[in-house]
């Protein structure tokens, strides 16, 4: 009988974190879609984004932080680490692990596992394609950036997600460069740098950054209609030696769309950089159906409900 018990509880605790899992999952990928759906306009913040403090001290402080922004990019190839992940919208609160991998210029894949041992989803961004996986109903969204119309327009690239994840200062539609100071507004306040610029008539992309640390603080797009509370932010925290410099073990993105607000708090360990893994997932389409992209973020509206 105790046993039987026993055996209930686990099913029902396994169904729950494959639930949780998956949640947390398209949550971190609607996020990502949000802030990709941003239109690049120019390089130069209008005067809503911020008026930056005039002479040539502050001017040098930011292009001097600028610069070892930049020097304190990731060089190395490979990252991989294990991954905590915890959902927070409405009144879910739930918490999930998984592994993160990361190959430079090639992939990023983040799957989420039920106590450490089955996957129930993946998700995997490359040059060509994002991929969605949800492994407990069987389903997955491939979309190619060609296919999504905002991406062609706002420039919008695999490495737009690269930066994000590696915690770097990015220009939509650069491939991946090292931006310069010359091509944000700036504002100098303590040890905190903002650095601004246009990316759509109502939005402004956004980063901040301690200037004596020269690390990354955050990253967000700002409504210029003077909204308190950012459309998408992803913060950094807990900066840890990799590969003879500092990557963010502490990742916090939060979303606000509508009536939708959910944050997804990713908390890496085991820094490693390891390349023995696979670096593309491919899909068994016997057992698994391509689903629209619409369809899984439609789902994401009752989050907060």
């Amino acid at each position: 009988r105790n046993a039987s018990i026993f055996s209930k509880n686990h099913v029902m605790e396994w169904i729950s974190h494959r639930a949780a899992a998956r949640t947390a999952l398209l949550s971190l990928l609607c996020g990502i879609l949000t802030l990709s759906s941003c239109k690049h306009r120019s390089r130069t913040a209008s005067p809503e984004a911020g008026t930056p403090i005039a002479g040539t001290q502050s001017d040098g402080l930011a292009s001097k932080t600028v610069e070892m922004l930049n020097a304190r990019r990731q060089t190395g190839q490979f990252l991989t680490a294990k991954a905590s992940v915890r959902l927070q919208a409405g009144q879910k609160d739930v918490s999930v692990s998984g592994t993160l991998r990361m190959k430079r210029d090639d992939v990023i894949q983040l799957s989420l596992a039920f106590l450490g041992l089955m996957e129930v989803g993946r998700m995997e961004i490359t040059p060509d394609y994002f991929l969605l996986i949800d492994r407990m109903n069987h389903r997955y969204v491939r979309v190619g950036y060609a296919d999504v119309p905002f991406f062609q327009k706002a420039g919008i690239d695999f490495h737009t997600f690269q930066s994000l994840f590696w915690g770097e200062l990015f220009l939509p539609g650069d491939g991946g460069k090292a931006p310069q100071g010359k091509d944000f507004k700036h504002q100098v306040s303590g040890d905190t740098l903002s650095l601004t610029v246009e990316t759509h008539a109502r939005t402004v992309l956004h980063f901040m950054a301690s200037m004596s640390r020269a690390l990354l603080l955050g990253t967000s797009v700002d409504s210029r209609a003077g909204s308190a509370v950012p459309l998408v932010s992803w913060d950094y925290s807990d900066y840890k030696p990799f590969a003879g410099k500092q990557f963010p073990s502490g990742m916090r993105m939060r979303l606000s769309s509508g009536t939708m607000k959910a944050q997804v708090t990713l908390g890496l360990s085991n820094l490693k950089d390891n390349s023995d893994w696979g670096t593309r997932t491919e899909v068994n389409t016997r057992k698994y159906r391509q689903v629209p992209v619409e369809s899984i973020l439609g789902m994401l509206k009752g989050l907060s409900q």
